[in-house]
């Protein structure tokens, strides 16, 4: 799957209106986005370091 292949998904799940759905939607969001900010910082360290 494609970022936006990903994003169309959510978008699809979100306009479902289904409460505990988006609850599970929205704490995958959270943890990607959780993971990717530590990918970056970990890189930031790796660059600081040399």
């Amino acid at each position: 799957m494609t970022f936006s292949q990903i994003f169309h998904f959510i978008l699809k799940e979100l306009s479902a209106g289904n409460l505990l759905q988006n609850i599970g939607v929205y704490t995958l969001l959270v943890l990607l986005a959780w993971i990717v900010i530590i990918q970056f910082k970990q890189q930031d360290a790796k660059y600081r370091t040399r």
